[in-house]
């Protein structure tokens, strides 16, 4: 199993310490977002760079008379992962004679601007794999992929993460890996003393819980915000179902609201939980003055198991709470797309599949800490037989059982980081104010609104 490491990656104006695989796996995280760049990293934010590139690793194969070349875009895989992406580009040549991979691997820092540069020429890849933020970024640049994917094809993957790529219709990706949804950790000394024996599931269950504990240890409960996603887990609408207005100025949004200002202001959640520099919130876990955290990601323990191993100890870890959908929403996932400009799209759709498929997930996923999107690899003992005997390993487990309920966490627009980044900062008004949700909610529509014109 690959190890973890530490580093800090800012987007939208915050920062958090997120892992890091030392062979290179990188994950960005906002309070919405976390992205994965891995030098596993075609497999991540990846693959994308359009045509043989000076300079770039091109590890393709000798292209014999009368075969179809399919040119597969990676980002610094080469070095630490090759072995495992070129046994699939043999393996899959040597089942399809008619088909040869030229795998062109490119250094992370130019990834974005090389797919645009390519997708604005003729010369584009035909496997690219993109982070699923970036599908709508591409749009139209992007192929329809349903002609290739039918039912029976799309049956291994699972649902809420197949249903996040589709856009009018059209099936504009296919899903890879992903870092899990959120998890659940409390310390076991806060929980006795509060007299909390029935761990939440849901959030109304945490602000009940919380209460206690907040009342019964002095301490704050744990932090939260209402953030997108939070939404999302209770189903509230968002945005038209065209995508090109905003919802969210409903009762349903507000009620939720309401719930949170209300735990925010009894104490249950605590007073930093809106700092807008969210790497060192100033109650945690790892400080003792929070007695949990109930929707976060598992890299929140290697944190704990750091700076306060004594409190990493005592953590008992269970399924991160959730609104009433019962839906956890990952925050970002790798995918594969394919350029609409690509003229051997079949040839292309069939590698896709190859590489995504459960056994080879399975392979990845013993090589770094991912989690698949194809639900029988998680039927693989290494999966079903994870022995709980760390919280780390406990939320692995517990991360495992939510994927089969997992959705994606993008609006499905081109501006998600705009209408984020928007949200937050009402939101944080919000929950010090005494402005009602309703207006809040109005006010983050209208910016929304004067986003999606753009």
């Amino acid at each position: 199993m690959t190890n973890i490491g530490f580093t800090v990656v800012r987007k939208y104006g915050s920062e958090r310490s997120v892992p890091v695989s030392r062979q290179g796996v990188t994950v960005r995280y906002s309070r919405r977002t976390v992205r994965f760049t891995t030098g596993l990293a075609g497999l991540v934010t990846t693959a994308l760079l359009a045509g043989c590139i000076a300079g770039t690793d091109d590890a393709g194969s000798e292209q014999r008379s009368g075969q179809v070349s399919v040119e597969f875009w990676t980002i610094n895989l080469k070095k630490n992962y090759g072995d495992y992406v070129q046994g699939m580009i043999d393996r899959f040549e040597a089942d399809h004679s008619d088909i040869s991979i030229e795998w062109v691997d490119v250094p992370g820092p130019d990834i974005e601007s090389k797919f645009l540069a390519a997708i604005a020429s003729k010369d584009v890849p035909d496997a690219v794999n993109i982070e699923d933020f970036r599908v709508d970024q591409f749009g139209d640049s992007l192929a329809d992929l349903s002609p290739y994917f039918d039912d029976a094809a799309l049956d291994p993957y699972i649902d809420g993460l197949v249903t996040g790529l589709r856009r009018d219709g059209k099936l504009k990706a296919i899903p890879w890996y992903n870092g899990g949804a959120q998890v659940a950790a409390y310390d076991s000394a806060a929980l006795t003393k509060a007299g909390v024996t029935d761990l939440p599931s849901t959030w109304d269950e945490a602000f009940t819980a919380g209460r206690a504990i907040a009342k019964r240890t002095g301490n704050c409960a744990f932090n939260a915000l209402p953030t997108v996603g939070v939404l999302m887990s209770y189903d509230v609408p968002l945005l038209s179902e065209d995508r090109t207005s905003a919802a969210l100025d409903n009762p349903q949004a507000a009620a939720v609201l309401d719930k949170f200002r209300a735990a925010y202001a009894d104490g249950t959640i605590c007073p930093g939980a809106v700092s807008e520099q969210d790497r060192n919130l100033p109650q945690s876990l790892e400080n003792g003055l929070a007695g949990a955290a109930v929707s976060d990601l598992p890299f929140l323990l290697l944190n704990v198991e750091k700076n306060a191993p004594d409190v990493y100890a005592r953590l008992k870890v269970d399924r991160a709470v959730t609104g009433t959908s019962g839906k956890f929403v990952i925050p970002g996932m790798q995918t594969f797309a394919i350029p609409a400009k690509s003229d051997v799209r079949e040839q292309a759709a069939e590698f896709i599949k190859w590489v995504t498929s459960p056994e080879n997930q399975l392979a990845l996923c013993k090589l770094v800490t991912v989690f698949p999107s194809t639900g029988t690899t998680l039927d693989d003992p290494f999966f079903t037989d994870i022995e709980a005997k760390t919280p780390a390993d406990a939320a692995r487990k517990v991360v495992v059982s939510e994927l089969p309920d997992v959705v994606t966490e993008d609006l499905g627009t081109a501006a998600d980081a705009e209408l984020d980044k928007a949200y937050l900062e009402h939101i944080r008004g919000f929950m010090t104010g005494d402005q009602p949700a309703s207006a809040v909610l109005a006010a983050i529509a209208t910016e929304w609104n004067t986003l999606l014109d753009k």
